[in-house]
């Protein structure tokens, strides 16, 4: 396992994960290294990351900081060991209170390191946070994107509504391509060109959409793992459905009813 280059200045690297693969980034600027998130646990940084980013001749030492995507655990579960062997790097993320560190906040918009953008991108959680590579027109999305989702997580939107508008906010922003940090059913971990990103758009949109309209149905019940159950067995093309999704969705329907 290494680091693969998606772009001019930037790779990817797979780590196992369960039964699928996360991904940390690796964007190389004028300041230095910066990662983008970094794997699940201890193991994963010392037995995939760092020798990845020794392939390339990249110590610890030298990383310039790192971009947490999201607090999920298969994001950011190792930074502590990360810390252990970079403790010079500054952390970057929305929400300073998820971790034991001092962490950098920046604006939405906001420039880092010379050459990609911070923008915020709820929905699938509160504090999702993107990097938009302006060298190369690349939109790293982490799980901001979920279009029926993967595996037993499934689609996973939180917080429905900035979801949508976090899709919208990209459609404007209209990425030359875009990196996600799974693959994603059905469209993969990757698109590029303005044809395949509208479509991935479009997909994450109209995922949504369709569970929505399953979800109201069933306004009133409280049983979400029932619901979850209902959805999955009349959609067995999808990976599971998360049960947040559900809840909030039901949540959001009581409010508007």
């Amino acid at each position: 396992m290494g680091f693969v280059q998606e772009a001019a200045g930037l790779y990817r690297l797979r780590v196992p994960f369960e039964n699928l693969t996360t991904s940390v980034f690796l964007l190389l600027t004028q300041e230095g290294p910066v990662l983008y998130d970094c794997a699940t646990t201890a193991w994963d940084v010392e037995n995939v990351v760092l020798p990845a980013l020794s392939q390339l001749q990249i110590l610890p030492e030298q990383l310039r900081a790192i971009v947490l995507s999201h607090a999920h655990d298969d994001h950011s579960g190792g930074l502590t060991a990360l810390l252990q062997h970079a403790p010079q790097i500054q952390v970057v993320a929305c929400a300073a209170k998820a971790y034991e560190t001092a962490v950098y906040i920046p604006a939405d918009g906001e420039v880092l390191f010379g050459c990609m953008q911070a923008l915020y991108l709820p929905g699938h959680t509160a504090d999702c946070l993107g990097l938009y590579d302006l060298r190369t027109d690349t939109l790293l999305t982490a799980d901001a994107l979920q279009l029926r989702g993967i595996g037993r997580y499934g689609c996973s939107a939180a917080e429905p509504d900035a979801y949508v508008q976090t899709i919208e906010k990209i459609r404007r922003l209209a990425p030359g391509s875009i990196l996600t940090s799974h693959a994603y059913v059905p469209c993969g971990e990757k698109v590029e060109g303005a044809e395949e990103v509208a479509c991935y758009l479009n997909t994450c949109r109209g995922a949504l959409q369709e569970v929505e309209d399953f979800v109201r149905q069933y306004q009133g019940e409280a049983d979400i793992r029932a619901i979850v159950a209902d959805f999955c067995a009349q959609h067995p093309q999808w990976p599971s459905l998360s049960k947040a999704t559900v809840k909030s969705l039901l949540q959001q329907m009581q409010t508007m009813y």
